[in-house]
């Protein structure tokens, strides 16, 4: 419902000012006013008026700060009919002195009497008139009975003089709509100022607290990517120096450990500027949530053994309606982090109906959270009781994803824990039913064989062009790569050689890998299928890939993933 009077406490501010020359006005009129009186009208009926009115201008000029502190702190309902009230008193005194006014009085005592009232209206008028009410309150009254009062004298030119007040209403009223307009306009504009100022205060403390915690992420990648580098330069180093082949082959180990915990940082910080830049697919299906547990319950519990936990997961015969792959890694995410804070006892995997959700549950005997700690577990890097940084604690990224992913799927997230006693993060699952369920046959890859693949790759670093060319040799694939599609096109050797696939490097030499592959399509006249792998990780360049269409590989990307997609692709590309 909108409100009639808005504003109310502004607008009643405004009627207080503590301007000297209208509170010296006020009291310098009465006694002008009296003063023409004197003698032809009884001194006490002068007497009392003059004391009710100095009662009120001293009223309001002496307890200003008072009415102030009022204004601000008295409940609002109150104000209007408080302040109506000291109006209308003020408006009844003067209405009081327009009776004082007889056919005793000259012409002259009459007109110098309706001036003095007439500047009273005035300056109450420009006072009030933020407040059509009060202004109304005090001079509509006020000079209509002043008009008629004069009207009813019986001296000389009293219809002229009578009509003078009622000129100066029409004046004083219009006067008082425009000053009313303008000072509404005014107090909306402060507020809308007042509101703005606020939002930027709140959006620089939040850029400062975004910074910070930029400058927190980058130093944690920076910790993080730091060493196993270090350690791969160590473990090469030592390889020149060393000439046993068992420890060659220990050394390689150690290498090899090194380089997958960077890549597996890498995949953490590819997904998550993936989900920040909403690239993230969401495909809901109605499946037994049963499949993906047993799935990865076989798929951990070699991993749980190895610590002497028990991962429990009970039948599970509930359909639910959610993107299953994306469930997948939340499910992946929850358990090894459950495995990385639970040194003895168990995890459970389980689910409760709770109206149309699925409640889906893992629960560890683990270190436990502090409620403290509650929501800053969800951010990246952030480990409880991992200060050292110990990366075979985990990458402090898992919960993180987590989140990101069930904001983008929209499934609500809570975390039950305290300190030494565990942990219990639940997923709200939209519940189906099993009638919707499809049965899918298997959609392996595997019958699309790789070997004898015609692959073209283009990418401006030479150190990929030769390892990717490598991995795909050894794959029988012929591979023929550049660093531009100009170097292809330009190239004769090319003219009768029809690549099967296109591997495509986004940032490239005076062209991006989408135009790269517009124009090798046009050079070949074929629709070739492409890939675009990139190590770009912002979501505006992500996005502007996405527009592109094509699939979208981030560095680094392990061989089974790339020998995966490049089967789907091919498969997808022969289906159509």
């Amino acid at each position: 419902m909108k409100r009639s009077n808005p504003y109310i406490r502004e607008r009643l501010l405004l009627t207080t000012s503590d301007d000297s020359i209208q509170f010296l006005a006020l009291i310098l009129l009465p006694i002008q006013f009296i003063w023409l009186l004197y003698g032809s009208v009884e001194t006490s009926k002068l007497i009392i008026w003059g004391v009710w009115n100095s009662s009120l201008v001293f009223a309001g000029l002496f307890g200003y700060k008072f009415n102030v502190k009022l204004i601000k702190t008295y409940p609002e309902k109150y104000l209007l009919p408080v302040a109506s009230f000291f109006i209308a008193t003020s408006s009844t005194c003067w209405i009081y002195a327009v009776f004082l006014i007889s056919d005793a009085l000259t012409i002259i005592q009459v007109t110098g009497a309706i001036i003095v009232i007439t500047m009273f209206a005035a300056i109450s008028t420009l006072i009030l008139s933020i407040f059509p009410l009060f202004y109304s309150l005090v001079s509509i009254p006020v000079m209509l009975t002043l008009s008629w009062r004069v009207y009813t004298l019986d001296i000389l030119h009293h219809e002229t003089l009578a009509l003078f007040p009622l000129a100066s209403l029409v004046i004083l009223l219009s006067i008082s709509r425009s000053t009313y307009i303008t000072q509404l306009n005014g107090i909306k504009l402060r507020k809308q100022l007042e509101a703005a100022l606020d939002e930027s205060e709140v959006n620089r403390e939040d850029a400062v607290q975004a910074n910070s915690e930029k400058t927190q992420f980058l130093a944690a990648v920076n910790h993080d990517m730091r060493q196993p580098v270090q350690a791969i330069n160590y473990f090469v180093s030592s390889l020149d120096e060393i000439e046993d082949r068992k420890k060659h082959k220990i050394l390689i180990a150690h290498t090899l450990e090194s380089i997958n915990g960077l890549s597996d940082l890498l995949v953490a910080l590819s997904d998550i500027s993936r989900l920040d830049a909403n690239q993230i697919t969401i495909i809901p299906e109605h499946f037994y949530l049963d499949e993906i547990l047993e799935k990865q319950r076989h798929s951990y519990q070699n991993k749980f053994a190895d610590k002497n936990l028990s991962l429990r997961l009970p039948k599970i015969k509930t359909v639910v309606n959610t993107d299953p792959i994306q469930l997948e890694r939340i499910i992946q995410n929850l358990l090894s982090n459950a495995l990385n804070y639970t040194h003895k006892g168990s995890v459970t995997i389980s689910t409760k109906q709770h109206d149309s959700k699925t409640l889906l549950s893992i629960s560890d005997t683990g270190i436990g959270i502090d409620a403290s700690e509650h929501e800053n577990v969800f951010n990246e890097f952030y480990q409880v009781g991992n200060k050292e940084r110990d990366r075979r604690r985990g990458l402090g990224l898992g919960l993180a994803i987590v989140r990101r992913l069930c904001d983008a799927m929209d499934l609500e997230l809570t975390l039950e824990s305290a300190l030494n006693s565990g942990s219990t993060i639940t997923i709200a699952l939209p519940t189906s039913n099993s009638n919707l369920v499809i049965t899918r046959e298997s959609e392996s890859t595997d019958h699309w064989d790789i070997a004898n693949l015609n692959v073209l790759i283009i990418d401006d670093e030479i150190d990929v062009r030769e390892s990717l060319t490598t991995l795909l040799d050894t794959w029988d694939c012929n591979t023929r790569a550049y660093s531009t599609s100009s170097e292809i096109i330009n190239e004769s050797s090319t003219a009768h050689w029809q690549p099967d696939i296109l591997l495509c490097d986004y940032r490239l030499i005076n062209e991006t890998g989408a135009e790269a592959i517009i124009k090798i399509r046009k050079y070949f006249n074929s629709k070739i299928p492409a890939i675009i792998i990139t190590g770009d990780t912002s979501s505006l360049k992500l996005n502007e890939i996405a527009d592109t269409g094509h699939p979208l590989l981030q560095k680094p990307v392990s061989p089974a993933v790339l020998r995966a997609n490049i089967q789907k692709l091919l498969s997808k590309d022969n289906l159509d």
